[in-house]
């Protein structure tokens, strides 16, 4: 069944952006990626057959041609709506009205001057152009990435430069401050961390509670969430040096969470 196409969905699995902020069946940490717009779906202008199957199915054979001839169902790629008109210059009238007067050159009497020093140029030798020197471009700087527990051992803020007093909101106050752009210091992210719409760097498994559409704790990411605005940019984190290690534990702890869940699905209830 064909219905109306997202605007935007992931150009990796096909999700919409208000949805987790992994691919799903990914492996690791794999973000979304909404570089392009899906095209719309594909019909036989023959036959009027649907070119996007099951994997499980095979096309059949054009009634009315001998090969089916697949075009957009939509004008793709999407024009704009309006036609911009940009007026031509047209000279004032004022301009016309100008009247044109023909003068004659006058007789310039002839000055007989002494003789000057010609300067003759080699042929082989070419005059030197100015080059244009252009000023060095700064190379772009990339994002910091941080641990919590990289964090704790901060005495103080690297982009406010905050003194630590106490280990309680510290952690809290780097989310805060990762990302604040009111502050002109460089900013950096936290790993397992996702950046809201409020600027806010939101823990993984707290990611749903922070911006529900219906129980989110904040306004600004829960409106947001349910408008289907794609999520603030995030580059890719680096691979810390015990990656695997995490990742295999990852998978580890969410394999451990489904058999619990399963457990209490199917678990007889106590006795009363």
């Amino acid at each position: 069944m064909h219905g109306t196409m997202p605007d935007v969905v992931c150009c990796r699995c096909g999700s919409l952006p208000h949805t987790l902020p992994y691919c799903i069946g990914g492996t690791g940490r794999e973000y979304h990626c909404f570089c392009c717009l899906k095209p719309p779906p594909q019909k036989c202008i023959n036959c009027n057959a649907w070119r996007d199957i099951d994997m499980s199915m095979a096309h059949t054979g054009c009634a009315q041609a001998s090969f089916h001839v697949f075009v957009y169902t939509e004008p793709w790629p999407p024009f704009p709506s309006e036609t911009v008109n940009i007026p031509a210059v047209q000279p004032s009238s004022a301009d016309l009205l100008i009247p044109f007067r023909y003068e004659p050159e006058q007789a310039v009497p002839e000055v007989r001057s002494e003789p000057e020093d010609m300067i003759v140029l080699d042929d082989d030798e070419e005059p030197s152009e100015p080059e244009d020197v252009k000023p060095p471009r700064k190379p772009l700087q990339e994002p910091d990435w941080y641990t919590v527990n990289e964090i704790k051992e901060w005495t103080h803020c690297i982009r406010c430069n905050k003194e630590r007093t106490r280990m309680t909101g510290w952690i809290r106050h780097a989310q805060m401050c990762g990302q604040d752009p009111h502050k002109n210091a460089k900013k950096f992210f936290i790993y397992n961390h996702i950046k809201g719409w409020c600027n806010y760097l939101v823990m993984d498994c707290r990611w749903d509670t922070h911006s529900a559409t219906s129980t989110g704790t904040c306004r600004t990411c829960r409106t947001a969430r349910e408008r289907g605005n794609p999520l603030p940019y995030m580059p890719q984190p680096p691979a810390r040096p015990d990656e695997r290690k995490l990742a295999a534990q990852r998978v580890r702890n969410r394999r451990i969470r489904k058999q619990r869940r399963m457990t209490r699905m199917f678990s007889p209830p106590p006795n009363l």
